[in-house]
């Protein structure tokens, strides 16, 4: 059985602390904002991982490097064509991750967007297979 590091121990027991957290009366906190505020620590997250990476780490991976070029001009483009439709960004951004990401990620943006719409993002990425 593979030892868990520093690391893996917080996640671990964040996440069994969210759980149980979540069966108790402070799952309420809802009212007073407590997603707003996940939020914007999980920014701070990004944030600081953002920090801690290396930009010469760009010439050991250009490949990565082409396919985020890549991902702009195909997403360029679709913005545009959408923006003169007026087509709504949820729409736009479920599609594009539905193509890219599949059944797993395009159901999150979609209930990022718009509470209640996993479902679409779902379909969506179904049609796109």
């Amino acid at each position: 059985m593979p030892k868990l590091n520093s690391r893996g121990w917080t996640v671990l027991l964040t996440s069994i602390l969210a759980v149980v957290l979540a069966a108790t009366p402070l799952r309420t906190f809802e009212k007073w904002g407590a997603s707003k505020v996940g939020t914007h620590l999980l920014y701070l997250v990004l944030a600081t991982i953002g920090v801690k990476t290396s930009l010469r780490a760009v010439q050991t991976a250009p490949v990565l490097c082409f396919s985020v070029f890549r991902y702009w001009f195909y997403m360029g483009p679709d913005g545009d064509r959408g923006a003169i439709k007026k087509i709504p960004l949820f729409f736009l951004s479920t599609a594009s991750q539905a193509a890219v990401g599949g059944p797993i990620s395009a159901p999150i943006v979609a209930e990022v967007y718009r509470p209640g719409t996993a479902p679409i993002g779902v379909l969506m990425a179904i049609l796109a297979l």
